[in-house]
């Protein structure tokens, strides 16, 4: 019925999955079903790069202070952000509202900069490490939605 064989899915079946698991599971389905691995495809598209642009935020003197990407999973939000000189990590202070991550540099370039979340996240959970020239903050995704009701009033009544 299916083109692939049917012992390709990788997990069992009425056990829960691992959120991980699964997306890494899915990145590489979808990296070996397209001819660039994924993240070089969405490099190499207009589209996304055009998304890409308006999605890094610009100072005041219209430069980027900080290259950055944005991903999504399932329980969290990561942000690496480009920095190829480890010394500058110690004059950034980051920190996080529900919407927005803010990166700040005391050093000898000095910049705040804020950067627009996908999603609501959580006050607590959240991590930054480096590695290889690039800074990742994971910021973990707030399970609960607050709602507020809100009236509608007849102006025609």
């Amino acid at each position: 019925m299916f083109p692939w064989k049917s012992n390709s899915w990788p997990f069992e079946q009425g056990k829960e999955q691992n959120n991980k698991e699964t997306d890494q599971y899915l990145k590489s389905v979808l990296s070996s079903a397209m001819s660039q691995p994924l993240p070089d495809f969405i490099k190499n598209n207009d589209f996304f790069k055009q998304a890409l642009q308006m999605s890094h935020t610009k100072t005041s003197e219209g430069e980027t202070a900080l290259m950055y990407d944005i991903f999504q999973t399932h329980d969290s939000c990561i942000i690496q952000v480009k920095v190829p000189d480890r010394s500058t990590l110690a004059h950034l202070k980051v920190s996080h509202s529900p919407f927005s991550c803010f990166i700040e540099s005391n050093g000898e370039k000095k910049f705040q900069q804020e950067i627009s979340l996908p999603s609501s996240v959580r006050k607590k959970g959240a991590k930054a490490t480096y590695q290889k020239g690039l800074l990742e903050i994971s910021l973990s995704k707030s399970s609960q939605h607050s709602l507020s009701e809100i009236p509608i009033h007849d102006l025609e009544a």
